[in-house]
């Protein structure tokens, strides 16, 4: 059996947010197929004081073409020591561990989340930051770069994989799997729309202030807003009656098993496409964009639980409008199963 190295920058272990989620799912499919190591680029850094290493990422960033997020994870760890015959491939879980493996011959396969470059300004919020340190420039080179090295590409998104094969001729599109698991619904008078995500990524925290200031006031229905995720305890809703905080979920059931309809009208992110899958997963009627649907569901039809609205009045009319959803659940498409096969078609394509 071949030997992989899964080289990731966080540990696999609750809680998971949609990034993680989607690793961990393409982990565990790895292991079925392949002996597969495991290498955590925070557990390796020479220094391990926070600080300090931040300090000395900036540094380096000031003097180097790397983006300093992918210094910020990559740099400063131990050497990884490798011989050709070691790992058939490493899986680089993020473009931000690639600067682990810079001079190390052995092919990798790269887990595309984002096109990080289009993140940067939200990831990375200060100005002078981004100016001292062109982030979404550099960046944008370096992904580019990343992609053309890499051995094969697997990404969340079909628009992104469009420009990543600009640059790859192996890149695959592989959706995010969940456990096959059943909800049981909690019962309720009236419907319930529902948002999961933490208050400090702030697309959430935009998206969250835009349906409650924008969008909510101007709808005719009685409704309940279900809020979850780490972080909302410290907003002031106050003015609204509307919303009933989850607050942290150790097991995302207890979201799905309360909400009637996702609202996902996040502009961007891996995050967004993750929960629209899982939304889907368990049943749940969607509402979201056109750029989140054409991110999951490319050119292919959408299914009957996945409703657009582009515009807050069109969100606004919608919710207005729809009746209470059935409970749909999905064909097995963000089953772990089915992550499984699109990854040994994926084999056969880098393999060839």
């Amino acid at each position: 059996m071949d030997r992989l190295l899964f080289l990731t920058t966080v540990e696999f272990r609750p809680p998971y947010n949609g990034g993680t989620t989607y690793s961990h799912g393409i982990y565990n499919c790895l292991t079925e197929k392949f002996n597969v190591d495991v290498l955590i680029l925070k557990e390796h850094r020479v220094i391990q004081n926070l600080f300090l290493h931040k300090f000395l990422t900036s540094i380096r960033g000031l003097v180097s073409r790397t983006p300093l997020n992918v210094i910020f994870h990559s740099a400063g760890i131990r050497n990884i020591n490798l011989t050709q015959t070691n790992y058939k491939y490493i899986i680089v879980d993020h473009i931000e561990a690639l600067g682990a493996i810079n001079g190390i011959d052995t092919p990798y396969v790269l887990i595309a989340h984002n096109l990080e470059y289009t993140l940067s300004k939200d990831k990375i919020r200060n100005r002078f930051v981004h100016s001292v340190f062109q982030l979404s420039d550099r960046l944008k080179r370096y992904e580019h770069n990343g992609f053309a090295n890499a051995k094969g590409v697997i990404c969340i998104s079909a628009s992104e994989a469009v420009e990543i094969s600009i640059f790859s001729d192996s890149v695959m599109q592989i959706l995010p799997s969940f456990p096959d698991k059943e909800i049981i619904k909690v019962n309720c008078e009236k419907i319930r729309f529902g948002f999961m995500g933490p208050a400090n990524w702030l697309p959430n925290a935009r998206t969250v202030k835009m349906l409650i200031s924008t969008v909510f006031p101007n709808v005719g229905r009685d409704f309940d807003f279900i809020l979850a995720g780490a972080g909302w305890e410290t907003h002031d809703f106050s003015h609204t009656k509307k919303i009933r905080l989850l607050g942290f979920v150790e097991d995302t059931r207890e979201f799905w098993e309360n909400v009637d309809i996702l609202l996902a009208p996040t502009d961007q992110g891996a995050g967004v496409n993750v929960k629209i899958c899982e939304a889907l997963h368990y049943g749940v009627t969607v509402i979201t964009n056109t750029r989140s649907a054409d991110a999951i569901f490319g050119e292919n039809p959408l299914p009957d639980n996945v409703l657009i609205a582009d515009t807050n009045q069109e969100l606004r009319e919608l919710l207005d409008r729809i009746k209470l959803p059935e409970v749909k659940r999905d064909n097995g498409k963000y089953s772990q199963k089915y992550m499984g096969e699109k990854l040994v078609d994926f084999w056969k394509m880098v393999d060839n």
